[in-house]
C-alpha cells in the first residue's frame, strides 16, 4: 500500500509538473553529453562498476545481524511496539531503512532488492564528474575540487556496501555532500541567510543525523543557520526551518519510542516513559557500551580495561585500524596525497608556497564542523566505519587556505590522477567479479538462506539460526540471533510486539 501511494503522488507530480521535469530531464542529459568524451567513457564505466558490485551477495555482518530483519519488519508490519525487546539492534531506528523497505520491492515475491545505496552512490557521483567537467574547463572553485577528490573514498570505500541495505555508506555520502555544498554557499560570497541553501542544510543536516546518530556533528551547520536567520531577523525563514525540522523529528522519535520506549535509541538518560514495552534500562545500558566498547576494540581486551581511560584501549585500538582498515584507509588519504604532491611540485616551480588566512577565517564553521566531527567519533564509538563522512572530508579542507593561490594546477592534477587510479582499481574489481557475473545477469544475489530452529514463547514461535554466527539474514519473522531472557508476546500476533518480564 505505501508503495502504490508513493507511486502515485508521484504520478500526479509528473503530470502536474510534466513541463519542468522534461526541461530539467533535457537540460542535464545535454549537460551530460557536453562533457568531453573520455569523462563520458569513464562515467559510465564507474556507473557498469557500480552496478556489478551492487549484484554481489550482500556482505556486511550487520546486515545478517539486524538491517534485513530490521526492514524486512518494516516491510511487513507498521512499526511495532517494544521490538528491541526480541533483539536490541531492532530498536537502531535508522531512517534509512523505512525507503529501503519501500523500495525493495518485496511485493513482487521474487526477492527483495537493495538498490538504494547504489542509487545514491550513483546520483553523488553525477555531481563529482560533473565538477570534473567544470574544471576542465577552467571553474576551479574549491568545492569542485572536494567534488572530484571525493570520487575513489566514494566508490573504492562502498564498493563491497553496494549490495547491502548500509547505513554507513547513505550517512556518509550526506555528510560530504552537506560539507561541499555549504562551502560552495561561502565560495558564492552571497549572505549565508539568502535563498534556499540555508533551508537545504538544515534539513540535510537534521535527516542525516536520523539515519545514523553519529552523524550528529553536522547540527553545528543547522545551528550556525539558525543563528544567522536570526542574526539577520529573517524570522519568517527560521520558522519554516524549525517547522520542517519538526516534521522531519517528530516521526522518527515517536517510531524510537515505540521501538524501544526511549526518546533516542540507545540512550539511557533519556528516559522519560514507562509504557510496557519499555526495554528493561540495564540492557539499554549494555547495548550503548556494546557499541562503544566494540568500536574501541573489537574483542581484543577486556570490556572492563576500557573504563581505564585512552591509555589503556588506544594502542590496540590503532592498530586494530591499521590493520582491518588498511586497505579504506588508503583509499580515504589517496586524494589528500594527491594533492599534497600537486601543491609540492607547484611550490617548486614556483619556489613560493602562499597560504591565504582569508580562506581560514572565511570557512570557520566548516574547520569547527570537520573538526568536531572528528573529536565526537572518536571519544563516542571511534569504529572507522561510523566516521567515515568526516574522516574523509577532514583531510581534505587542510589544503583549502592553501591550493587557493594556483588551484588550477591542483585540480587538474588531482581530477587526472583520480581518473587513472580510478580506472585501475575498477578493472582489477571487475575481473575479479567476472567468474561469478553470469549468475547475476538477471537478479541480483538474494541473502544468504540460514537453518533456523523453533523456540517456543508461551504459545508462539521464535526463529533462533542454528549457526553460532547468529545472522537471520532475511529469515522468516519473528528471528533473533540468540534465544531472549524474559521475552513475552504482548499479544495474539507480531503486530502487538513485545515486552520484557522484569
Amino acid at each position: 500500500m505505501a508503495f502504490v501511494l508513493t507511486f502515485l503522488v508521484a504520478i500526479f507530480i509528473f503530470i502536474y509538473y510534466y513541463q519542468e521535469i522534461v526541461g530539467l530531464f533535457k537540460e542535464y542529459l545535454n549537460k551530460l553529453f557536453s562533457f568531453k568524451k573520455y569523462l563520458i567513457i569513464i562515467f559510465a564505466f564507474s556507473i557498469f562498476f557500480i552496478i556489478v558490485k551492487s549484484t554481489n551477495p550482500p556482505a556486511s555482518v550487520d546486515t545478517g545481524l539486524y538491517h534485513a530483519q530490521a526492514i524486512r519488519w518494516s516491510e511487513e508490519y507498521r512499526v511495532v511496539p517494544g521490538l528491541g525487546n526480541l533483539h536490541g539492534r531492532l530498536a537502531f531506528n535508522f531512517s534509512w531503512f523505512l525507503p529501503s523497505a519501500l523500495f525493495s520491492f518485496s511485493f513482487l515475491k521474487i526477492q527483495p532488492f537493495h538498490a538504494l545505496n547504489p542509487l545514491l552512490l550513483i546520483f553523488v557521483l553525477i555531481m563529482s564528474f560533473e565538477a570534473g567537467d567544470e574544471i576542465i574547463k577552467g571553474l576551479n572553485s574549491f568545492a569542485n575540487l572536494l567534488k572530484v577528490a571525493i570520487i575513489i573514498p566514494i566508490i573504492l570505500v562502498f564498493k563491497n556496501q553496494l549490495s547491502s541495505p548500509n547505513v554507513d555508506m547513505p550517512a556518509a555520502l550526506l555528510i560530504l555532500v552537506l560539507f561541499i555544498y555549504f562551502i560552495e554557499m561561502l565560495e558564492n560570497e552571497t549572505p549565508i541567510s539568502d535563498g534556499l541553501g540555508p533551508i537545504i542544510v538544515a534539513l540535510i543536516a537534521v535527516y542525516g543525523c536520523t539515519v545514523k546518530l553519529s552523524s550528529l556533528p553536522i547540527m553545528v551547520f543547522g545551528i550556525f543557520i539558525i543563528l544567522d536567520k536570526i542574526m539577520a531577523k529573517k524570522y519568517t525563514d527560521m520558522l519554516i526551518i524549525l517547522g520542517t525540522i519538526l516534521i522531519i523529528l517528530a516521526p522518527w522519535i515517536i517510531r524510537n519510542i515505540i521501538l524501544s520506549g526511549y526518546l533516542v535509541y540507545p540512550l539511557p538518560s533519556l528516559d522519560f516513559f514507562n509504557f510496557d514495552w519499555k526495554i528493561p534500562l540495564k540492557a539499554v545500558v549494555a547495548e550503548s557500551q556494546a557499541v562503544s566498547n566494540y568500536s574501541r576494540n573489537p574483542g581484543l581486551i577486556p570490556d572492563e580495561w576500557l573504563s581505564r581511560g585512552l591509555s589503556s584501549w588506544f594502542p590496540s585500538w590503532l592498530h586494530y585500524v591499521i590493520t582491518d582498515y588498511r586497505k579504506k584507509l588508503e583509499f580515504m588519504l589517496m586524494p589528500a596525497l594527491f594533492i599534497l604532491g600537486a601543491i609540492f611540485i607547484n611550490t617548486f616551480r614556483e619556489k613560493n608556497l602562499r597560504i591565504n588566512y582569508d580562506a581560514i577565517r572565511k570557512y570557520k564553521i566548516v574547520y569547527l564542523t570537520a573538526v568536531t566531527g572528528v573529536i565526537f567519533w572518536f571519544f563516542t564509538a571511534p569504529d572507522l566505519r561510523l566516521g567515515y563522512g568526516f574522516i574523509m572530508i577532514t583531510p581534505l579542507l587542510v589544503f583549502m587556505p592553501i591550493t587557493a593561490s594556483y588551484r588550477p594546477f591542483v585540480a587538474k592534477s588531482v581530477l587526472l590522477l583520480t581518473i587513472l587510479v580510478l580506472l585501475y582499481f575498477e578493472i582489477v574489481f571487475i575481473i575479479g567479479d567476472l567468474p561469478a557475473l553470469k549468475n547475476r545477469l538477471i537478479l541480483p544475489a538474494p541473502y544468504p538462506k540460514v537453518a533456523l530452529q523453533t523456540i517456543r514463547v508461551g504459545d508462539q514461535v521464535v526463529y533462533v539460526p542454528k549457526a553460532k554466527a547468529g545472522l537471520c539474514w532475511y529469515a522468516p519473522l519473528p528471528c533473533t540471533p540468540s534465544p531472549v531472557a524474559n521475552l513475552e508476546f504482548r499479544g495474539h500476533n507480531l503486530q502487538d510486539g513485545f515486552r520484557s518480564l522484569r
